[in-house]
């Protein structure tokens, strides 16, 4: 205190002294000086206030008051900076009406003193604002904030670093309050007009866009949220450096958004990265760390590495041990988390002795709503794993009255949509459960009736929500509807009666591919809005331009460019705007409703008839398969008659193997294979494989089927080829002309689901563009004039895995040729086959045939690709992706993609393959011809001929395909493109009416 004297004594002696007239003009002459030592005061009033030394801060104000006083200075703008430091005091010593008093009459002076006091004044408000905040005032709070913004553009102008720092605080307060809407528009606004101020790398902007990164996570906008990660950690690495607090807080968020796109190994290095550096800003154990373990301790749990996941929580809950109050809320969710991973490694006491104890502490937060429900929820489901139903019901009704829920008129509040469905759905899988124990069927109602609920719910927050959030929700929901469809299982079972089979086929229509149909008519339904073609057309744009920011950031991670490179990070700025604008041109649209479904009786016949009427033809039937935890399920529906078959087991990790046996022998046995074994022994293999998947997923319903069938597989069993299983194992397998193929006995294509089927044939034929084909082969470069003369000829011996080296497809040249000798249509080869021709006149034909190279598959998700020319000489071929695909809007009747693995991709539950067929689907073809796996160019260009010759006459598409394979198996039969691997990968999806072009 000693040097604070030094400043303060000789203020005090000037103060005591006499105050004579004399004194008094001394004084007056004296003002400019002591205006200057009084603002030294000020200064060093607010250092204190940094180094949190309050008392003396306290002291420096006073002595600055009172002198003002004694100088009749009461009204000056000094005095109002001096209650404004005061007020700071008063809110870091934490008395809030203190506080607010200073702070209000510095508001009071400012506006007494100047005619146009918003610029300063801005700041007091904004400094109140926080004061009612932290006392609780919510509603006053949001209107002293609002005011100092409106003050400050009004002064300001509409870019400057208060307006930014005011939007900043904003919407972190809106955060706090949960209000993620709200906060997210402000903070990007805050961001964007930070970076116009300040162009070179900033420790301000690395905190905006921390923060708007933080909301979009918690709006689950995750792409957006790490392009505002990703330029964060480059302004935060440019001006903060490596080792500082906020560059780990940016990682470690991060490594969530990361995690929550599915790219786990970029999560584990985000997550990573963040500990280095916190541990050593912070030490082993400073308490930023835990959240960074907890975030990592998630992970690895749902990639069931529960020996990690444990180790993680177990070190979080240390420090935070170590650091917090025994009852703070992050040692309860901490607490819970460890609990959950005892329930998932099956140790349900040791589970429900964490989860009550996390309970406990929750309960010391009763303001907490949605955290006690989804406690009582854990404990609950905790329950229904050791069969005490009484204790399920009791635990979710707890959970349900917390959130006010009632099920007369369902009411409740959309904050807590999401735990109200898991609190529903859990009761109505205790009800389930208690069926089988007492055989009860009133249970089997009442289960229905919560399940009803549950679905009301979440049919009305998927309304509610944005196209990308209500796509998840339909993943996260998926479970209600298998449940719910169990649940009507049960009761034809019990009754035999039809209507619960229509309502079973509704509940498999509702819980697979609703992704992709929600995709497809959403953009179905922007092209029908009124008014609003330029609007559309703009998304349409954006969208574009958006897909290749992303593309370019792929191809820049291919080449091995960490996440946080510099290249990488520039391509993400330019994201941050394109997905604003494009959120801005969604919300300027007219709201409209993408969900057409729901489990009522009326709605589940009328949809089965639709199907029945305007899809099946009399000699087609359609089989659903839909692979659950719990069981497989196998519908099939035909013009008079639906029937259901159920394998109870889990017949996921039965069907896993076989899988992968038969298609990897199917690659290995073919002639000039890479053979792992003999290729004798390749072929027993295939067709042992091939004969249990036949008995699982054929014998059942046998006698059901019709000559045509449409198959509708489900996650992993899109990857089979059907038309390669055999009913009875060949005498000798490796005469293949013999074998009772199922491909031979009948008519096979696919579909993703029922209602996507119904949306690929609606498309009217007079929308069809008026060009007939469109054929490209981008990788055949020889002399086309050479092509008349076609050689049928083939070597055993070629090559058949063309994709990994693109080399040239000389079959592709031959097969284009052909094709446009049998329809109409330009046929553009090697150079002229470009990228840019196809994205330009893709849209203007019925018939696209693309013969190049492709590539797809789990690894590749949605950056699977078709190869084009690159029209530069001497560059790379170009690629054209999934996304780029997605983002086309297409009329054809009928796409080929004569390519290696175009309807291969990543499987997932409920949505079929993520594949570049898939993509075609969502950019509006009604029906295309794909490949499961690389094939052969010369075997393929004479299959293609044949499929096209057959087309030609007039038979619908799948026919065409079996007498294509059926001739090619003719003209083969003593040779070894006998091989299934020639002729079963090759396979039709969607709407399978003759094209239109021949009957032109």
């Amino acid at each position: 205190m000693r040097h604070l004297l030094f400043i303060i004594l000789p203020c005090i002696a000037f103060i005591n002294t006499g105050s004579t007239q004399t004194d008094r003009l001394q004084i007056s002459k004296n003002v400019g000086r002591d205006s200057q030592f009084v603002v030294h005061l000020l200064k060093e009033a607010q250092e204190r206030i940094r180094n949190k030394k309050y008392l003396e801060a306290t002291v420096l104000s006073d002595s600055a008051y009172h002198f003002l006083d004694r100088m009749s200075l009461q009204n000056s703008s000094l005095m109002a900076d001096v209650q404004f430091h005061q007020g700071l005091i008063y809110i870091k010593q934490k008395e809030w009406d203190k506080a607010l008093s200073s702070l209000e009459n510095c508001l009071a002076l400012r506006e007494e003193i100047s005619s146009n006091p918003d610029s300063i004044a801005a700041i007091t408000l904004i400094r109140i604002a926080t004061v009612h905040e932290l006392m609780g005032n919510p509603d006053k709070a949001i209107v002293y904030y609002d005011s100092a913004l409106y003050r400050q553009i009004r002064t300001l102008g509409p870019v400057h670093p208060d307006i930014a720092r005011s939007h900043y605080f904003i919407g972190a307060y809106y955060y706090w309050l949960r209000n993620y809407s709200k906060a997210v528009g402000h903070l990007e606004s805050a961001i964007d007009m930070q970076s116009k101020i300040v162009s070179n790398k900033d420790s301000v902007t690395a905190e905006f866009a921390l923060w708007a990164g933080r909301v979009n996570l918690q709006l689950n906008n995750y792409d957006r949220a790490l392009d505002y990660l990703y330029k964060a950690q480059k302004e935060a690495l440019g001006s903060l450096g490596e080792e500082h607090a906020t560059t780990g807080e940016i990682y470690n968020l991060s490594g969530y958004g990361a995690e929550a796109l599915g790219d786990t190994s970029t999560a584990i290095y985000y997550y990573t990265k963040a500990l280095h550096i916190q541990s050593k800003v912070f030490g082993t154990e400073g308490l930023p760390l835990a959240r960074t373990y907890n975030n990592l301790g998630i992970l690895f749990m749902n990639q069931s590495k529960f020996d990690d996941a444990l180790d993680c929580h177990q070190k979080a809950l240390r420090i935070r041990q170590k650091h917090l109050d025994s009852n703070h809320a992050l040692i309860g969710t901490t607490l819970n988390n460890i609990g959950a991973i005892y329930e998932r490694t099956g140790m349900y006491p040791e589970a429900l002795d964490f989860a009550q104890k996390s309970l406990f502490i929750t309960l010391q937060r009763a303001n907490d709503k949605g955290s006690l429900a989804l406690r009582y929820y854990n404990i609950a489901n905790i329950y229904l794993k050791l069969d005490q139903y009484a204790e399920v019901f009791s635990q979710a009704k707890q959970g349900l009255d917390i959130l006010e829920y009632r099920s007369e008129n369902i009411s409740y509040s959309p904050d807590y949509a999401e735990h109200i469905i898991l609190l529903l759905h859990l009761q109505g899988k205790a009800l389930y459960n208690q069926f089988h124990f007492d055989r009860d069927a009133q249970k089997l109602l009442q289960s229905d009736e919560l399940y009803r609920q549950a679905m009301a719910v979440n049919n009305e927050l998927i309304n509610q929500l944005t196209p990308e959030l209500a796509i998840q929700q339909y993943r996260f929901s998926r479970q209600i509807y298998e449940d719910a469809l169990r649940n009507d299982l049960a009761h034809y079972y019990i009754t035999g009666n039809q209507r619960y089979l229509n309502k079973i086929f509704l509940r498999i229509e509702e819980s697979k591919s609703r992704v992709l149909a929600t995709q497809i008519k959403q953009d179905k339904t922007l092209l029908k809005l009124p008014a609003a073609d330029s609007i559309v057309h703009e998304i349409q744009k954006v969208r574009k331009v958006i897909t290749s920011h992303e593309n370019a950031i792929w191809q820049k991670e291919e080449k091995g460019l960490p996440p946080d490179h510099l290249e990488i990070l520039a391509h993400a700025d330019s994201l941050l705007v394109l997905r604003k604008a494009l959120a801005a041109l969604i919300a300027s649209l007219p709201e409209m409703s993408l969900l057409d479904l729901n489990s009522s009786d009326t709605i589940a016949e009328t949809f089965l008839n639709n199907f029945r009427t305007n899809i099946l033809a009399n000699d087609q039937s359609f089989v659903e398969y839909l692979v659950s935890a719990r069981g497989l399920y196998i519908l099939v529906i035909s013009s008079d008659t639906i029937a259901i078959y159920v394998h109870e087991d889990d017949y996921i990790e039965k069907l896993t193997p076989l899988i992968s046996e038969l298609n990897s022998c199917i690659l290995w046995g073919q002639p000039g294979g890479n053979t792992h074994g003999t290729q004798q022994d390749a072929i027993h293999r295939m067709m042992d494989a091939s004969k249990s998947l036949y008995d699982i997923l054929i014998a059942p319903i046998e006698s059901l089927l019709t000559n045509r069938v449409i198959i509708s597989t489900d996650h992993l069993l899109g990857a089979i080829p059907f038309d390669a299983l055999v009913k009875k194992l060949p005498t000798h397998p490796a005469r293949f002309d013999g074998h009772q193929w199922l491909g031979n006995e009948k008519v096979i294509s696919y579909a993703y689901s029922a209602d996507i089927l119904m949306e690929m044939s609606a498309f009217p034929v007079q929308h069809l563009p008026e060009n007939t084909m469109l054929a490209m082969a981008p990788f055949y470069t020889q002399d086309t004039s050479l092509l008349k003369d076609l050689n049928s000829s083939f070597d055993i011996s070629s090559r058949f895995f063309n994709s990994d080296t693109l080399i040239q497809l000389e079959g592709s040249g031959e097969e284009i040729y052909a094709l446009s000798q049998i329809f109409e249509g330009p046929s553009l080869y090697g150079s002229d086959a470009t990228k840019v021709k196809f994205l330009q006149h893709a849209k203007d034909y019925r018939i696209i045939h693309l013969s190049t190279h492709g590539e797809a598959g789990p690894e590749l998700g949605e950056f699977g690709w078709l190869a084009f020319s690159n029209p530069e000489e001497g560059k790379p071929f170009e690629k054209v992706y999934i996304k780029d695909i997605q983002q086309m809007h297409i009329d054809a009747e009928m796409i080929t993609l004569s390519a290696c693995k175009t309807g291969a991709g990543q499987t997932m539950h409920g949505e079929a393959l993520i594949s570049l067929a898939r993509a075609f689907t969502k950019a509006g073809a009604t029906s295309l011809v794909s490949t499961l796996w690389p094939v052969s160019d010369v075997s393929t260009r004479d299959f293609m001929i044949e499929f096209y010759k057959s087309l030609a006459k007039g038979h619908p598409k799948d026919i065409a395909l079996w007498h294509a394979r059926q001739a090619f198996r003719s003209k083969h039969k003593r040779d070894g493109f006998a091989h299934p691997f020639f002729w079963a990968g090759i396979v039709a999806m969607g709407n399978m009416r003759p094209l239109t072009s021949t009957n032109n």
